[in-house]
């Protein structure tokens, strides 16, 4: 009697052994695999990042017309010192080849003019200098130390066919680190470090719509001083491009 009622019960503790072995198969199989899982919904995606400059860039080598006006503000610090310089800018763009770019300082107004690739530099009116490349106008300390103004040199750039140059192209990892508003204009806000220098890095506020560069940030760690660095902030307004 106990042999048959043995075998009896054996299925049934047989069967509620072999459930239970699965349901813990199958919940460390579920375990495993939700710590394989990894799901980001933010919006810190390489990819995305490098679609939106390529859009800033598609963008702004087709134009043809580029007006606006920036403030360009410079500041360093170093060895206990701080210092900071406002400028305010205007450029006008006509392609091919024609651009002009007017910087104040509080203090003298300078005008560098260009056509065909040859610029002209002028301070309060007067003529000071020529320069065989307008690059390098734009860039020279007489125009203005510090003053990076990174919308002209991608236009310049454009019109030479050496986009290559520009900062666009020599972002390295760039990311989308979200989204703020400038001007009233909500802006990818696009962070990445300068290829072959880590100690610099760049940022855009790329208009969402438009997708022109806002505002643009680069900031330089000084390599040998404590807390040292060069920044350059440069905020564009009143953008009238074709």
């Amino acid at each position: 009697m106990k042999i048959v009622r043995l075998l009896l019960v054996l299925p049934i503790l047989l069967g509620l052994n072999f459930l239970s072995c699965s349901q813990s198969n199958s919940t460390a199989q579920i375990n495993d695999y939700m710590q394989n899982v990894s799901i980001d919904n933010s919006p810190k995606n390489l990819s995305d990042a490098e679609e939106v400059l390529r859009q800033l860039e598609n963008r702004y080598y087709a134009f043809t017309f580029y007006k606006a006006k920036a403030q360009n503000i410079y500041s360093r610090k170093g060895f206990g010192e701080e210092t900071s310089v406002k400028r305010e800018l205007e450029i006008e763009y006509t392609s091919p080849s024609k651009i002009k770019v007017q910087m104040s300082d509080g203090k003298n107004t300078k005008t560098l003019t260009s056509r065909d690739n040859i610029a002209f530099l002028s301070i309060d009116g007067e003529k000071k200098k020529d320069y065989d490349d307008v690059y390098w106008g734009l860039t020279s300390s007489e125009f203005g130390d510090g003053v990076f103004f990174e919308v002209g040199k991608i236009l310049i750039l454009k019109e030479r066919g050496q986009g290559e140059l520009s900062s666009i192209r020599n972002l390295e990892n760039p990311l989308i680190l979200g989204e703020e508003t400038i001007d009233e204009k909500a802006c990818y806000k696009i962070q990445g470090s300068v290829k072959e220098d880590n100690l610099a890095k760049i940022t855009y506020w790329i208009d969402k719509e438009t997708f022109v560069i806002r505002q643009y940030e680069r900031l330089l760690l000084a390599k040998k001083v404590p807390n040292g660095y060069f920044k350059t902030i440069e905020t564009y307004t009143d953008i009238e491009a074709r």
